[in-house]
């Protein structure tokens, strides 16, 4: 499929009969690899606007999560540690050095559990618009959101309307990958949800709980991590921010003005820059 100017070749990895991911890759023999790791209800397919950019010096690899895309459904819920199990025996099967990991919202959580309990995988950390802390409002309003949401859409103007009104996207490349990734039809031409809407079968507590394994760990990660914030974000106010890049021994805070928790969609190539220059620095 052709994703940010390139060709990204579609594949499906079986950990073992009940766990089968789908992913995305650009193949490039000797480079550096690099691990995209998706937020909630998105799939490997939102980085479509950032592959592109990475395409001449790196290996690529973007899985789907369990309940996402076309990666396997599981029976009503998805834990956190689920997600990192998988991710981690996706690494041990097919990447098997350090590498870079670029997590985004819900993937930055995976990447920084996954690197607190694995130091030897990662590279180098970049964490988009996410910290151990989450506001406990936006995430609470998100959670609300997604289950008040409805069963499906007649037409891709309903849908954008719904995601204006009721998410404030209002970005327009923002609302373009969030219609062609995160929504798909079904056989009667309606648009429903690319995930399994069990994905949302999370309690604020067992969230925080989460955030609180995070937080703890956090101070052992050695390697350098550059964190991206959206200006407006919901879920990453500026205080966690700043919190969290004073709590990592090489934390980097970098901001970007005008954007949403839609920063990476919002602003592609100025985050792809930044990202890339932090990659090459010598640590």
């Amino acid at each position: 499929m052709s994703e940010g100017g390139i060709i990204m070749q579609e594949r499906y990895l079986e950990l073992d009969k009940e766990r089968k991911i789908h992913y995305l890759y650009w193949e490039n023999p000797g480079k550096p690899k690099i691990l995209f790791l998706h937020g909630i209800t998105a799939n490997a397919g939102y980085f479509e606007d950032i592959f592109g950019f990475f395409k001449k010096n790196y290996e690529i690899y973007a899985t789907d999560f369990a309940g996402h895309n076309k990666s396997y459904v599981k029976n009503g819920y998805y834990p956190l540690e689920d997600y990192i199990q998988d991710t981690y025996d996706f690494y041990n099967t097919l990447i098997k050095e350090k590498c870079f990991i670029i997590g985004y919202s819900m993937g930055g959580r995976v990447a920084l559990w996954m690197t607190i309990e694995h130091p030897e995988i990662a590279e180098k950390l970049v964490i988009v618009d996410v910290a151990p802390d989450i506001d406990p409002e936006g995430l609470d309003m998100l959670i609300k959101a997604h289950k008040a949401l409805p069963e499906y859409f007649k037409n891709y103007d309903d849908l954008k309307n719904y995601l204006r009104k009721y998410r404030g996207i209002v970005n327009d490349n923002y609302l373009k990958v969030q219609m062609k990734h995160y929504w798909k039809k079904n056989n009667d031409g309606n648009l429903v949800p690319n995930y399994d809407r069990d994905i949302w079968n999370v309690t604020l507590e067992k969230v925080h709980e989460e955030c609180s394994y995070i937080k703890k760990g956090v101070p052992s990660i050695t390697v350098p991590v550059l964190i991206i914030r959206g200006e407006y974000s919901m879920l990453l106010s500026r205080k966690d921010a700043e919190s969290f890049a004073a709590m990592l021994k090489h934390g980097k805070l970098v901001e970007i003005a005008g954007t949403t928790h839609g920063v990476f969609s919002e602003e592609s190539e100025k985050c792809s820059a930044i990202i890339n220059r932090f990659l090459v620095t010598p640590s």
